[in-house]
This record gives structure tokens, C-alpha cells and sequence, in this order.
């Protein structure tokens, strides 16, 4: 009857994949998956440490803003705590006198309160005379 009815049999021994194929590209397939599930958990920690340090930037930005807003700046060492995004910061301002009459060094260091490094430092002078 029609042109493409000619012996059609059953071929299941030739159709898909066999064990041994499966398991061979499944493995193949795991050999590529683990180095790349590595590499987003790595640019996991990337981004969270780098919002860390951005929010610590931000703290020592106010800070150095709050500082020169002051009525009077004396030279001084000063910490103090402040939470922001969730995280608990500890800064240190220092202020110093420079070699120029009234001009003084202001420098902010941020740190996690946990933790001994520091994520940011800013230095900034003002002229208080």
C-alpha cells in the first residue's frame, strides 16, 4: 500500500543507550560538574566578602562625615560601634596634628567586630583653624 510499509521490525536491541554508555556519560558529566558547583560557591564567598567590605566603606564614609561636623576636633583616639546591613562594625578614628598649623589628619579603620583585620581605611584632613 504505501511506499514506506516495507518490513519494519521491532530494532530494540539497536534503539537508546545502553548501562554501560549511561553510566560512562553520567560520569563525564559529574567529572564537569563538580569543578563548576566549586567555582559558583567561590564566587559565592567572592560577593559576600565584597559586600562586606563595601558596607565597611560606608561606615568609615560617615564616620569621617559625622567627624567633620564637629564643632571642635582635638587630637584624639576614639572607638565605637555601629551596625549596618545586618553586621555589627567596629571603627577607630584617630586624629593627629600635621606639620601645617591648624590642618589635622583624621584616619578611620573599620573592622567586623569579630575580627582583628581591617576591611576599610579612610584618611582624610581638616583644616580646623
Amino acid at each position: 500500500m504505501f511506499p514506506f510499509n516495507r518490513s519494519i521490525r521491532s530494532k530494540s536491541r539497536e534503539s537508546g543507550f545502553s548501562l554501560t554508555e549511561s553510566i560512562v556519560a553520567l560520569g563525564v558529566f559529574a567529572l564537569a560538574a563538580v569543578p563548576s558547583l566549586s567555582l559558583v560557591s567561590k564566587n559565592l564567598d567572592a560577593s559576600a566578602h565584597l559586600e562586606t567590605r563595601t558596607l565597611a566603606a560606608f561606615v568609615a564614609e560617615n564616620r569621617m562625615v559625622e567627624t567633620r561636623l564637629e564643632q571642635v576636633l582635638t587630637t584624639s583616639e576614639t572607638v565605637g560601634k555601629t551596625k549596618m546591613g545586618g553586621l555589627d562594625f567596629t571603627w577607630e578614628r584617630s586624629v593627629t596634628d600635621t606639620q601645617e598649623q591648624g590642618l589635622k589628619q583624621i584616619q578611620i579603620k573599620v573592622r567586623l567586630t569579630e575580627s582583628s583585620q581591617y576591611l576599610a581605611v579612610l584618611t582624610g584632613f581638616w583644616n580646623v583653624g
